[in-house]
Formats: C-alpha cells, structure tokens, sequence
C-alpha cells in the first residue's frame, strides 16, 4: 500500500521501457534512473535525483511537469525531446566554430555523442584549441573539457559495452 497507489498505473516493466528506444536512449534511462528503469521509489514516490530531475529520464531543465513527473511515459518521452535538442546544441556548436575557425574538424562519431551526453547531464564535453594556448599558430585539435563529472565520457564506455555485447548488472 502506498500513499498514491495509482502510480501503480505507471509502473513499468525494463522491457516496456526499452521498447522504442534507441540504444543512446536507453544508456540515458539506465545513467539517470536510481533505482535503475524505475520512475518511482518504493514508497511509490517519483524517484528524485538533485539539484532538481525526477523519474527515470531526471528531467529539470526545463522543469518537469505532473505528468512527466507521476507518467513514465511522459518521463521518457520529454527526455527523449531533451536529447534532440541536445543533439541541435552540438551540431549548432560546430557551425558556430567553423564560422570563427575555418579548420575546425567534423566530431566523429565519437566525439559527437560525448558531446551529446555532456549536454545532457550540462556543459561541454570538447573545445577547439591549438597545441599550445599561448601559441595559436601551432596546430589546432579538439581537446577533451576536465570536469569532476565526466558524464559525456561513462555514457559512451556504457553505450560501448552494451552494443558490444557487455551490458553492466541490472541492464536487463
């Protein structure tokens, strides 16, 4: 018994879940849901993860609404239109640098989902920069941002294992 035991409504299952999602989905749902694939704690409140996400996509940027709050559904579905537009910001960011710097190279894949992950959890995972700041006619490369959380870094070794057939405990 819980004290809102309609949530039970939207409960789900890690294969219901799963379905529709693309494997970068799926890395987002598993990093950002404690307990893992679950919306609700079990006292059947939405799971909270600070400084403000709720649910299994942790949504708070822009604030959850109810319905992404207490629907796993529609958890899933604002996180899924927060990749998206993650995924403009690093595409915008390098036409934006290839307008100031005209040799900037294209992300690989790689790079580029690092990059989209970063965003996701907040900030910037590369910045384009010469060998030597001081000295901006050496060569110039794309260097990995440090940050105490390497968000962008774990979720493409997560999304790595898992398509190669080594998915962490408590995937499926």
């Amino acid at each position: 018994s819980t004290l809102f035991p309609y949530t039970t409504l939207f409960r789900s299952s890690i294969a219901a879940v799963k379905k529709g999602l693309t494997l970068q989905e799926q890395v987002i749902v598993y990093k950002e849901s404690k307990p893992k694939w679950k919306q609700f704690n079990t006292s059947g409140f939405p799971i909270f993860g600070g400084p403000h996400g709720y649910g299994l996509m942790q949504i708070d940027t822009p604030p959850a609404t109810a319905k992404q709050i207490w629907n796993w559904r529609e958890n899933i579905a604002a996180g899924i239109k927060l990749l998206s537009e993650k995924y403009s910001i690093a595409i915008n960011y390098l036409k934006t640098l290839r307008k100031k710097y005209h040799n900037v190279t294209d992300f690989t894949d790689e790079q580029l989902w690092k990059e989209i992950f970063q965003l996701y959890n907040g900030g910037y995972n590369w910045s384009w920069r010469p060998d030597d700041i001081n000295n901006p006619n050496l060569k110039w490369h794309w260097k990995q941002i440090k940050r105490e959380n390497q968000y962008g870094e774990d979720a493409w070794d997560l999304y790595q294992d898992v398509k190669n057939g080594n998915p962490p405990a408590g995937w499926n």
